[in-house]
Parts: structure tokens; sequence; C-alpha cells
């Protein structure tokens, strides 16, 4: 009877345990002088990303709340706080509201409020309000 432990390098054959030789797969890597190993390292680590997922979810409810903020300047107090954006793209910006009621007033806001978004910086190519209701 013959077991040979994978990954430890140990084989058991007639009572008696016997050290294996394990045989280490290596790859010669050519490296260039002038490209320091630490180098190298870095460009591999996530550090070198433009930016880590969490910097860009942070990234985006930073926006979101920048670009609510300047809705709910242009809107009635009470609506301003039922509404926020989610998200812009491209011509369209997407907003949410917390009930129907106030996705129904905005509607028939939007004409003009699209016209006086377009006058701020992140709106600037707004074209469309695509409204939607989520609690």
């Amino acid at each position: 009877m013959s077991v040979f432990c994978f990954g430890s390098g140990v084989d058991f054959r007639g009572g008696y345990f016997r050290r294996e030789k394990r045989r280490a797969v290596t790859t010669e890597i050519q490296r260039d002088p002038e490209v320091p190993q630490n180098k190298i390292n870095e460009l591999l680590s996530e550090r070198h990303q433009r930016f880590t997922p969490l910097q860009r979810l942070l990234h985006q409810a930073g926006n979101q709340e920048t670009w609510s903020a300047e809705l709910g300047a242009l809107l009635p107090p009470a609506l301003a706080r039922e509404c926020r954006v989610t998200d812009i793209r491209g011509p369209v910006v997407v907003v949410a509201c917390r009930n129907a009621a106030s996705a129904t007033k905005l509607r028939f806001m939007a004409p003009e409020l699209l016209e006086k978004l377009r006058a701020l910086a992140a709106f600037h190519d707004a074209r469309e309000l695509q409204i939607r209701v989520s609690t």
C-alpha cells in the first residue's frame, strides 16, 4: 500500500514514513537591470490602479450628494426632500423620488427645471430627466 500526501512531501509505504524530495518548479525571470524589483511590485499592486473600487464608490456617493443639493436648490423645499439625483449618464439625469406623487410633480416641472439645470456646470449636457420612484 502506498499513500502520498500532496503538498506535504510525505510518502507512507509499508508502515514507515519517508520524506520525499520535492521538486521545486521555478521560472527564471529575465530582469532588466534598469528596472528595480520594487518598481515591478508597485506596478502589479492594487495601489498602482487609478482608483480602487472603494474610492470609485465614495466618489460616486459624493457626486450624488452634490448633484442632489444642486437640484434641491431649484425645487420647492417639500419636493427637494423627496427627490435625489442618482446618476448623470451623458444627457440623461436620473432622479429618484420617494413616492409617485413627488415623481408626478417633478415630471410636470421637468421642462422649466431642465433649463435651470443646464446653467449649472454638472448638468450642462442635460437634455432629459429620467424620473424613477424608489423607496
